[in-house]
């Protein structure tokens, strides 16, 4: 699935972030700080959304340590990075009001049920701003197997926020974004297609 090209606001202010048509206006989007490492991509930028025009801010995360995520509440286990040292970590933010974000579901669903056996975690990171009072009866209907978590508001559990915390903090350009992390808690990849999740999972289970 190929998104269709868009522009994207570099200032701190973003007047809105889109993939494939989900769109969300008023976002923050700032460059997380990390570590650098000499760590760098290695997997081919048509894994990627926007391919070679991936936006810089992501780029840019990849071989840093994860941000932390700052959740409101959960349906499912709560978990913490920090904790799932040892592990390959799917980060998946995404919304209910999102199709691709929807139609990815099942797929998950599977890399879930794939890797049961190796120790891959894959969590659900909800869009602060709108559609969180559908995520319980997706996460049923959708037969969802992995926890799924609400981002924090910049001002607090209020869905009406201007954007998320988790969200500003690792720089989502758009719906659905996909990261792999590590078992050292690092980025490897940001900005993944959703057919491509499984090929970065392999590349570092065999590490």
């Amino acid at each position: 699935m190929t998104p269709n090209h868009i522009a994207l606001g570099i200032s701190f202010m973003v007047a809105g972030l889109s993939i494939a048509g989900c769109t969300r206006a008023g976002s923050q989007a700032v460059i997380s700080p990390g570590a650098a490492t000499a760590l760098t991509s290695s997997f081919p930028d048509e894994w990627f959304y926007y391919e070679a025009d991936r936006p810089a801010q992501l780029r840019a995360m990849e071989g840093n340590a994860a941000p932390k995520l700052a959740t409101a509440r959960w349906i499912g286990q709560a978990q913490d990075l920090a904790s799932l040292r040892g592990k390959v970590v799917v980060v998946d933010f995404w919304g209910t009001w999102c199709g691709p974000c929807m139609r990815a579901i099942p797929h998950n669903v599977e890399i879930v049920k794939q890797y049961a056996d190796e120790g891959v975690v894959l969590i659900g990171v909800h869009d602060a701003r709108r559609g969180w009072d559908k995520a319980a009866e997706i996460v049923e209907t959708k037969n969802i197997n992995y926890p799924v978590a609400l981002d924090m508001s910049v001002q607090g559990e209020d869905p009406k926020g201007s954007s998320g915390v988790s969200t500003i903090a690792w720089n989502v350009r758009f719906w659905p974004t996909y990261f792999v992390i590590d078992k050292h808690g690092r980025v490897r990849a940001a900005g993944l297609k959703p057919d491509h999740v499984e090929n970065v999972i392999d590349a570092l289970l065999a590490e």
